[in-house]
């Protein structure tokens, strides 16, 4: 494939996955600029739904506790017409009551710690510090401690079950695209278990914690990998419908996906 002529931009505020044309020319597409004024709402299973908070505000990234007793999330915060800060919060659903965690700089993409009491996040605090990862208390007490240290953005996508583990992702500087994971024992050892020469997205343990499944953009389907080595790494398609954001069932059998921004 190659292209014939000049690209011209048609759709600049549109999200790749949120876009879609008819044969006669048609795009219909989702449009969330910055700044977004956003409902934070509980739904359950029966599909009664809830506000969690009463203020409205740019919510991002809603992460259920392991408990499901709480919800982290991030929420942007614009000044003159750009981000200007993203702040994480935790919301009790039985209470209703929420607590901010440490604020400095943008932090954003909350993955919660198998046993419900951290919160990790990417934070680019720190002037030069560039995107890393950093835990927090989920109650707001104590400081923000520094998981992981890279150059390069660093963004988090979940813990295995057992606690041992936390995978993200990241991108270095003129490379592909690359999974990791980072020991949460205190000895904060990082291994790199996926490079790719696509974007990569997910990277979600299997309940064994013995499986990654995640999104790539080489292929149209959910891919799984080992989640302990690469020299071992056997890779391949998860039993599951393309998808970009998969997401582990309780049996270690098979994963589901969400096709659009998590």
């Amino acid at each position: 494939m190659r292209i014939a002529t000049q690209v011209t931009p048609i759709l600049p505020e549109a999200a790749p996955e949120t876009a879609a044309f008819s044969q006669a020319g048609v795009a219909a597409y989702l449009y969330h600029p910055e700044g977004t004024r956003r409902d934070l709402v509980y739904v359950d299973r029966t599909g009664a739904y809830r506000n969690l908070v009463s203020e409205v505000a740019d919510y991002r990234w809603p992460r259920l506790s392991p408990d499901g007793r709480r919800v982290a999330v991030g929420a942007l915060v614009i000044g003159e017409s750009r981000l200007a800060g993203a702040a994480i919060w935790v919301f009790d659903l039985a209470t209703g009551s929420h607590t901010r965690l440490q604020d400095d700089g943008v932090n954003t993409e909350p993955v919660w710690t198998s046993d419900s009491r951290r919160v990790v996040y990417s934070s680019n605090r720190g002037a030069g510090a560039g995107v890393n990862l950093y835990w927090q208390a989920a109650d707001g007490s104590g400081s923000s401690e520094l998981l992981s240290r890279l150059p390069f953005e660093q963004w988090p996508t979940d813990v295995s079950r057992d606690g041992r583990l936390l995978a993200f992702y990241g991108q270095p500087e003129g490379q592909g695209y690359g999974i990791w994971t980072v020991t949460l024992d205190g000895t904060a050892k990082t291994e790199q278990v996926l490079s790719s020469t696509g974007v990569l997205r997910g990277a979600r343990f299997s309940p064994d914690g013995r499986w990654l499944a995640y999104a790539s953009d080489e292929t149209a389907d959910l891919r799984c990998t080992s989640a302990r080595s690469r020299a071992s790494r056997p890779s391949g398609p998860c039993p599951a419908r393309a998808g970009s954001a998969p997401r582990g069932h309780r049996t270690a059998r098979s994963s589901s996906s969400a096709t659009g921004a998590a």
